[in-house]
Order: C-alpha cells, then structure tokens, then sequence
C-alpha cells in the first residue's frame, strides 16, 4: 500500500455540510448495508455500492476515499443506531428489570431492522479487529454504568457489573441470531418471557433480600438505607471466611469417626468370650480278642451248664 493510500485509508470521514449532502451520505450507507451484508466484504465492490445508491461512482468518492472507510463508517453508524434505539426504548424507565426487559425488545426489533448487521459485524473482526472491538466495548460501557447505578441502589444483586453486561448481551445478541436472523421472525412470547424470568431471577432484588448478608446487617442495625456495595462486599468476605471454618470444622469432626468406630470395634471384640470348642469324642473300645481254643470255651460253658 502506498503512503498516500494509506493517508487516504485512515482520513477521518466528514459529515457532509448541506441537507443534500447528508442525504446522498446516507444512502451510500444504506446500500453499503445491502451490498457488504449479501455480498460479504471481500466480494463487495465501490461500483455495486454506487449502483444500489442509484448515484455516480465519482460521488462516492466526494464523501468515502475507498471500500474500508465506508465498511467502517457502517460499523460505527450501526453501533450509533443500536444505541440510540435503546436510549429511545428506555426512556424516562428507572427500574433496571424494566429496563432490560424493554431494551431486549428494542434490540430484537433493531436487529429486525437491520437483517445485515449481524453479517457486517462479523466480518469487521476480519477487516479491522479494532473496529470490531469498539463496537462491542462502546456498547458494554453504557450498559455497564447503568448496572452500576443499580448495583449501587440496591435494584440489583451486587453481581460484577461488566461480567453482567457481557453476559447479557451474549444472551439477546443469540436469541436474535435464532429467531431474526435465522427465521426473519421475531421471537415467540413464550421464548421472550423465558428470557424476562431468567433475568428477573437472576438479577431481581428479591434474591438480593432473601440472601444478601449485608441486608440482614443493615436491617439489625436498624438501618433503613440500602447498604452500599463496599458493606455488601465486606459482609460477604466475612461470611466466605465462617464458612470456610465451618466446612473445616465438619472435615476434621468427619475423620475423627472412623477411627472411633474402629476403637469401639475392637473393644467389642475383645469382650467377647472365646468360643468354647466342642470336646472331642473317644473312639470306641474294640471288643477284646480271646485267645482261648473254640473247644476249650464249648468245654467251659457245658461245664457250667451241668
């Protein structure tokens, strides 16, 4: 690439001073969206750009110096767009279950709106990976803040705020990808209420009251503010460390009983008395042999007859 390309690649792009200019801007952008979301980055042309914006191909030129600055204004338009359709949904809203409830609609019917963006998107972590992790890191800091004033006012459990928002997004950013991208639909009622509990569940401050330590303090020292997330944070490390003794305690307790029947086993054993064997039988006494003659003996017993 040579040095005036590349002073040409990352020249800031200007938005246009007059209402026309803006205009032709805009549906450049618009059949950029077209072009680069069916036709995938590499294969889009400027001149296919042009033709879908139904304008010269040297107008291009007046407001984009090439392909990549207009992918990457795309990027950044979109992310904008995202944004402030959200802010619109939000509203004057001030509960954060309400809020993310109306900002997955918001950003389901965005996505629905903008079939392209999803492809778009995945191509910039292959065009220009910083661009790609702007328009994630743009749209968790304003998310992030938001659970931080929740977490703050006790909306919340006291859960870390960016792990939450990324996590968040990685849900609606799926559910779309199933139902609008997949099937040009948005999802069933059934599908969106899942999601509502899952999040009311996992975030709502009931959990909060019921299992929060640092509540349970504030409410002991009859305190009727929400304890803050350094009270919250304190409680919990302590209520970590009892537990850890605890489950220690039940381990040591645990390998003192086997050997404790063990003990108890042979003591048993050894009150046993020992089992007597039964005596041995004599063998019986063969008849003695005599050694007198048969006549002799018939001799003697008819002498004793007579």
């Amino acid at each position: 690439m040579t040095k005036r390309a590349a002073r040409k690649q990352k020249a800031p792009v200007q938005s246009p001073p007059t209402t026309k200019g803006r205009r032709t801007r805009q549906r450049l952008l618009d059949a950029a969206e077209v072009v680069f979301g069916e036709s995938g980055y590499e294969r889009a042309s400027i001149v296919e750009i042009t033709r879908h914006a139904d304008v010269a191909l040297g107008t291009f030129y007046v407001y984009f110096p090439n392909k990549q600055a207009i992918f990457s204004e795309l990027v950044t338009e979109l992310g904008h767009g995202l944004r402030r359709r959200l802010a619109e949904a939000i509203g004057e809203l001030s509960n954060r279950i309400e809020i993310e409830e109306a900002g997955c609609r918001a950003f389901l019917e965005f996505v629905r709106a903008h079939r392209n963006l999803y492809r778009i998107v995945r191509q910039a972590e292959f065009v220009d990976e910083s661009l790609y992790r702007s328009y994630y890191q743009r749209l968790a800091s304003s998310y992030v803040r938001g659970l931080e004033r929740a977490v703050d006012a006790g909306e919340i459990r006291d859960l870390d705020p960016e792990t939450v928002a990324y996590a968040l997004m990685g849900i609606f950013d799926f559910l779309g990808m199933r139902w609008v991208l997949w099937n040009d639909r948005l999802p069933p009622r059934r599908v969106v209420e899942d999601v509502f509990r899952l999040i009311r569940h996992g975030l709502g401050p009931a959990t909060l009251t019921a299992r929060d330590p640092a509540a349970d303090t504030q409410r002991e020292q009859g305190s009727s503010s929400t304890p803050t997330r350094s009270a919250r944070r304190a409680v919990a490390a302590e209520t970590a460390v009892k537990k850890t003794v605890k489950k220690t305690a039940t381990k040591k307790a645990a390998a003192k009983k086997p050997a404790a029947k063990k003990t108890a086993t042979k003591k048993t054993a050894a009150q046993k008395p020992a089992a007597q064997k039964p005596a041995a039988q004599k063998p019986a006494r063969k008849p003695k042999r005599s050694t007198q003659h048969p006549l002799e003996r018939g001799r003697g017993t008819r002498a004793s007859e007579g």
